[in-house]
């Protein structure tokens, strides 16, 4: 078993990298279903009377995150290029908005290095799983289970 795990580090995972901005995230594959042209959300009545965004995808109402608001960052323009992440996580799916997804990349375990304790204020706090070196840049590797498990994403659950 110990051999396995070395060959499984080397020979990496794949992630899917986009961008928020000037900054360049990515999360793993497997929890992607499928990529997305943006369309606008629309207001969904959620729990409590709570208002929520949401997409259609496939006849369903999928909970949209922008996550540029809920990774605390500056608003930007929606640009041509963005793109709709649908999630299939634990059963629920739920859709990221990014500003570009970039390409896929194979990261092996000696290129990240473990997410510290607080970054930027703490709005990773939880969410940022690690940071990865690749061709001269950091990528910062999200866990869209932890993402959509904060307080403030609560409400997505019920929306599912």
């Amino acid at each position: 078993m110990h051999a396995a795990s070395k060959q499984e580090k080397a020979a990496g995972r794949d992630h899917l990298v986009f961008r928020l901005g000037d900054e360049e995230y990515a999360i793993e594959v497997g929890k992607v279903r499928e990529l997305l042209r943006y369309e606008p959300a629309t207001a969904a009545e959620g729990a409590n009377g709570a208002r929520n965004a949401a997409i259609v995808f496939r006849g369903r109402m999928l909970p949209a995150v922008d996550l540029r608001a809920r990774l605390s960052l500056a608003p930007g323009p929606i640009e041509r290029r963005a793109v709709s992440i649908v999630l299939s996580l634990a059963g629920a799916q739920a859709c990221l908005v990014v500003d570009d997804v970039l390409e896929m990349v194979s990261l092996t375990a000696d290129r990240i290095i473990p997410a510290p304790e607080i970054a930027a204020g703490g709005i990773y706090l939880g969410c940022l799983t690690g940071l990865a070196l690749l061709d001269g840049r950091s990528l910062m590797l999200l866990d869209p289970e932890r993402l959509l498990a904060a307080p403030e994403c609560r409400h997505l659950a019920t929306a599912a």
